[in-house]
């Protein structure tokens, strides 16, 4: 989604004289839970969250207790999944139904067939869900009015041109 590309470090530093301090460049830095990198991509982020997500279900070996513990921890991908690649959302999605049939010993079903028997919404229905609360609560201001009526829009051309 972004064109930008930053490519290393600036070309010049930041002194200020009234305490003699140098602002050293860093090639990311976390802001509200998020890691945000120089070249404007994801990828550290999404390592970052795995490697929690990895933890938790080493830990969790009960679906009560992946819901309680993991997925909140999915849940921080929610607000930005659109932003991701289709590459990146295709690996999140694997990654997803490999930690839930993880934690209920699985691994031998594949992700669709597993999804089906548990009945199980995706990462991605998951990612859907939260965006539809969040437009409707949108959806009382006037800005919010327009933004859902556009998104609905855009979901039906989506749906026809998938079923056409």
């Amino acid at each position: 989604m972004f064109s930008a590309h930053a490519i290393g470090h600036p070309k010049f530093d930041l002194f200020f004289p009234s305490n003699n301090l140098l602002v050293q460049w860093k090639s990311n830095y976390k802001y509200l839970g998020y890691i945000v990198c120089t070249n404007l991509g994801w990828g550290k982020f999404i390592l970052h969250m795995e490697t929690k997500i990895r933890k938790c279900v080493s830990l969790n070996r009960r679906l009560t207790l992946f819901n309680a513990f993991v997925l909140p921890i999915f849940s921080w991908i929610f607000p930005i999944f659109p932003l991701f690649t289709s590459i990146q959302q295709m690996h999140l999605s694997h990654f997803y139904f490999y930690c839930l049939r993880r934690v209920l010993f699985r691994l031998d079903i594949n992700s669709e067939i597993f999804s089906f028997c548990l009945d199980a919404p995706s990462l991605e229905d998951r990612c859907f869900n939260y965006w539809n609360k969040f437009l409707i609560c949108l959806a009382d201001n006037a800005d919010g009015t327009a933004l859902l009526g556009l998104t609905k829009t855009l979901h039906l051309l989506v749906c026809i041109i998938i079923n056409a």
